[in-house]
């Protein structure tokens, strides 16, 4: 599968691994820069233990000639058994009134609870159908590649990598981003993204460079930081490489109150004629008591005299500290007229190590090796005696083999999958002991 991805989209490549403003009416299937988006799609993922869980999200269009809001989409958010995402289940609005599935995100962790997989499935009548994947290395704690891939028949196509230097404080220092090429086997040069840190470890400079399949990388863009004597990013301030000179383009202003939090950002655009920088936009933000934004004020420099009113974000939270709602209007000139609006649910707070110890000690481990290849151990305990079943399903839910079927006396047990006989993909499998059950998932890579 041959994938064209336009030069003015390289740098939007860059910057989509925690994207959460995707909606449902963008196409997908022909932008794999949206796939991308989609894939690394993650709001709510890095929870620590005890904190509330995002359960739902819901995005409403407001209805200008009824006056009301309208349904748009809806997630629906799972998570294992340390707090982490699981799955992400995205459902559209049907005609008909009711929410119709969409699309699917499974999460695939490692024994670090680092993410090693990212499958996209999407909704196909009566089935969840596969359609791409992010595959993630990690190097200790600092991922080291990122392979985008979409599902070609029965076998994977590559779409795009990228692979991540980092220093001895964990500070990244090169992004290389690379496509199959067209022409031979392996994959050529698409961007690259140089990060420089000062003495304090402050990033300093972003340099960025294009590929275009050839061994040398030509100088696009970069940006430069300034930062506040309290260590406050002030300025980020982006050139463009133009016949062999850096020209300015664009700058960040930021403005921060005495305890050090943002309260504006403005943006500015070069005019090379005047040789100056001009107001665009600026965005005001408001806290709360408890230091949650609760309003951001979005205002365009007007006939380059005066800013005038242009979008005004509210969000409202729970008792908890949990926002509940997230709500954006326009200005019309004359008043603000909502547009779209973020509804959330949210899971009461556990403890993982209170969960496992009150079933009376009965657990299940997670397989290790996983991912395996074509063997893996499944470890188990029971605190009394019990009739055990321990079953493998694939992802439609269809059983695969009985593991185990008897009766067992309390203890530690360990028992072996043999995945010979399996294909690639990812299976669940549960232990029903008495009342206890409990599902885990892993995965087999041939």
């Amino acid at each position: 599968m041959l994938i064209n991805v336009t030069r003015q989209n390289k740098i939007l490549f860059l910057i989509l691994v925690f994207s959460s403003s995707y909606t449902l009416s963008q196409d997908v299937n022909t932008n794999p820069l949206e796939l991308q988006k989609l894939l690394n799609y993650n709001e709510g993922q890095i929870k620590k233990r005890g904190e509330y869980l995002l359960n739902t999200r819901t995005r409403q269009i407001w209805n200008q000639n009824l006056q009301s809001w309208d349904n748009d989409s809806l997630f629906e958010y799972t998570y294992n058994s340390q707090a982490l995402v699981d799955t992400i289940t995205a459902n559209t609005w049907r005609y008909g009134g009711s929410w119709g599935k969409y699309s699917r995100w499974i999460y695939i962790y490692n024994s670090s609870n680092q993410v090693i997989e990212v499958d996209l499935y999407f909704w196909h009548s009566t089935t969840w159908d596969i359609y791409a994947r992010n595959i993630y290395t990690y190097i200790g704690s600092n991922l080291w590649r990122n392979l985008l891939q979409f599902r070609n028949g029965s076998t994977w196509s590559d779409v795009i990598r990228a692979t991540y230097n980092w220093n001895s404080n964990n500070q990244i220092t090169m992004l290389i981003s690379e496509v199959p090429n067209t022409y031979f086997p392996g994959w050529c040069n698409f961007w690259k993204t140089e990060h420089l840190y000062d003495s304090t470890s402050r990033l300093e400079k972003m340099i960025e460079f294009d590929g275009d399949c050839s061994s040398i990388w030509k100088l696009e863009r970069q940006n430069l930081f300034t930062y506040d004597g309290r260590g406050n990013k002030i300025d980020d301030i982006r050139q463009l490489w133009i016949d062999s000179i850096w020209i300015n383009d664009s700058q960040y202003k930021y403005e921060y109150d005495s305890s050090n939090v943002l309260i504006r950002t403005v943006f500015l655009d070069w005019q090379p004629d005047s040789l100056k920088w001009e107001n665009v936009w600026r965005e005001s933000y408001t806290q709360n008591i408890s230091s949650n934004l609760v309003r951001t004020l979005t205002e365009i420099w007007y006939n380059q005299t005066e800013w005038q009113n242009s979008k005004n974000r509210i969000i409202g939270y729970d008792d908890n500290e949990n926002w509940i709602q997230d709500a954006t209007q326009n200005w019309d000139s004359i008043q603000w007229v909502n547009q779209f609006r973020y509804l959330a649910t949210w899971y009461e707070p556990v403890s993982v190590d209170d969960n496992i110890n009150s079933v009376n000690n009965f657990s299940l481990s997670q397989n290790y090796p996983n991912p395996f290849n074509p063997t893996t151990i499944i470890n188990y305990q029971l605190s009394e005696h019990s009739f055990v079943t321990i079953k493998v399903y694939d992802v439609l839910g269809k059983e695969i083999v009985a593991l185990v079927n008897e009766q067992k006396p309390a203890g530690n047990y360990e028992i072996q999958l043999d995945g010979n006989g399996l294909t690639s993909g990812i299976y669940f499998y549960q232990l029903k002991a008495g009342s206890f059950v409990e599902t885990k998932k892993m995965v087999l890579i041939k």
